[in-house]
């Protein structure tokens, strides 16, 4: 057991140094297949590592044996018996088949990369090797994302295909001027990421500073798109890019001159830059009228503040400002206090970890699991504690009037980056009260000021402040003309 890891180590170095002489002879140019059918079989499933779904099929036809392979459950089987199998057993040659997609294949990597692509790759003696296209990759339905829904628009969502997600955002922007730059990430997943821009809307810089850095990424893999978004520059504490799971809200985006990340694999689009202003607005915003929607922005404003700061107020309140608040409030509060073994700061921090574990636990357990979960712990378990005199009604109210506001904010890496600034003001304003909560947070703006995503500051249109920008930011301004992006 003692020699277990040594082992493991070596293995990993073995199979490091083949991968890297599978693709020094890909440079060289010394993988080509060989030009017998049952050699070349060998040759690609020794190099898949010989997986269980590697179908490899010997086939008689007319000309000589012929070898089939593929990867099973990647493949439409009904083009690949009627359009492959059938005309090789009748002696059609792979160069005249129906099928819309027929290349030829000279090396290992290409037939490699054709197998995990989904086709299906054929060689025989005579007529050497073929990549006939019958993919056909599990796939959901368009179904509307369960996290962004709406009332009223469409109620449809990207999938994990890059080809549909393109088809979807196609159907919104029907112009020659979508264009879709693709490129592959990833050492070992060898992904496919599509840069998409409107052009001449996009602006110059955004699109160069995002080929330069899609360029330079170096990635072992990326199963998702939040993999690609972490390693884009900026700070790891502010989220500088937006993700969305609905066509419409991408084709917004990309009207207002934005550009957008597809991953395949992946059903998240990025959307870059992302400002402030646009993770606090909705697709559902634009769906309703012009006053509703202003009034459901000005909320989510005030909600962001409230998450954040509420908690520090009624700390620095309790303990460091009590002048501040009426007398007859802050009577109540001390009395129902009485018998709280726990100073004001620790009561408040304690209901806020708590909280947090029980939305965390309803988060991972499944559906009717979680909803049971969250109800105990939140009705049950908060009135318990204020019955047992472990926690507050004032404590109570204040943490559940955060976390119901923090819930107004529709992205969810901002709404973690709010939980994060709420646990760091209540230490601060314990210690040095209200002074300390406005301090905080004008040193957190003049950081916030001079963030940018994607050379566009954070805070414009307010920060630099744009003039007539205003009127798709805190509140949506009525367009009765068309006017000025």
């Amino acid at each position: 057991m003692s020699f277990m890891p040594g082992m493991e180590a070596v293995a990993e170095l073995v199979a490091l140094l083949e991968r890297f002489g599978n693709r020094l002879e890909s440079w060289t140019g010394d993988d080509a297949l060989p030009s017998d059918p049952f050699r070349g079989g060998d040759v690609l499933a020794k190099a898949l590592g010989h997986p269980p779904d590697l179908v490899a099929r010997r086939l008689d036809t007319p000309q000589g044996p012929a070898m089939l392979l593929y990867l099973e459950g990647l493949v439409d089987t009904v083009p690949l018996l009627q359009g492959v199998v059938a005309p090789l057993e009748a002696g059609v040659a792979p160069a005249h088949f129906t099928l819309p997609k027929v290349a030829p294949v000279f090396t290992r990597s290409q037939a490699l990369e054709a197998l995990l692509a989904g086709h299906a790759v054929c060689g025989s003696a005579a007529g050497g090797w073929w990549a006939v296209d019958v993919a056909k990759p599990p796939q959901r339905s368009v179904a509307e994302p369960p996290n962004a829904t709406v009332v009223h628009g469409p109620h449809v969502g990207f999938v994990e295909v890059l080809a549909v997600n393109l088809g979807l955002l196609r159907q919104y922007l029907a112009t020659p001027a979508l264009r879709a730059e693709t490129l592959r990430l990833g050492g070992l997943s060898e992904n496919t990421v599509a840069l998409v821009h409107l052009m001449g809307v996009a602006p110059a810089p955004v699109l160069r500073w995002l080929r330069r850095r899609l360029k330079i990424l170096a990635l072992r893999g990326m199963v998702d798109s939040s993999r690609l978004a972490q390693a884009l520059a900026g700070p790891a504490w502010l989220p500088l890019t937006q993700y969305s799971e609905r066509p419409d809200q991408v084709a917004a985006a990309l009207l207002q001159g934005r550009a957008a990340i597809l991953v395949d694999h992946s059903p998240s689009v990025l959307l870059v830059p992302a400002r402030l202003t646009d993770l606090l607005s909705s697709p559902g915003d634009y769906y309703q009228m012009p006053l509703t929607g202003s009034i459901t922005r000005c909320a989510r404003y005030v909600g962001l503040l409230i998450a954040t700061t509420l908690p520090a107020v009624f700390v620095a309140a309790i303990t460091v400002n009590p002048a501040f608040i009426p007398l007859a409030l802050y009577l109540t509060t001390v009395r129902t206090r009485l018998s709280i073994p726990f100073p004001a700061v620790v009561e408040t921090l304690i209901l806020l970890g708590v909280v947090d574990v029980v939305q965390e636990a309803g988060l991972i357990m499944p559906g009717a699991l979680g909803q049971t979960v969250t109800i105990f712990g939140t009705l049950i378990l908060g009135n318990a504690a204020i019955q047992a005199g472990i926690v507050s009604a004032p404590t109570l109210i204040t943490v559940t009037l955060a976390i119901l506001a923090q819930y107004l904010v529709p992205d969810a890496n901002l709404s973690n980056v709010l939980r994060v600034l709420r646990y760091a003001l209540i230490p601060v304003a314990a210690v040095f009260g209200f002074v300390g909560v406005v301090t905080a947070w004008m040193a957190l703006l003049a950081v916030a000021v001079r963030v940018q995503s994607a050379q566009v500051a954070y805070l414009a249109p307010l920060s630099p402040w744009r003039p007539g920008g205003w009127r798709d930011t805190v509140v949506r301004w009525p367009r009765q003309t068309p006017g000025r992006r």
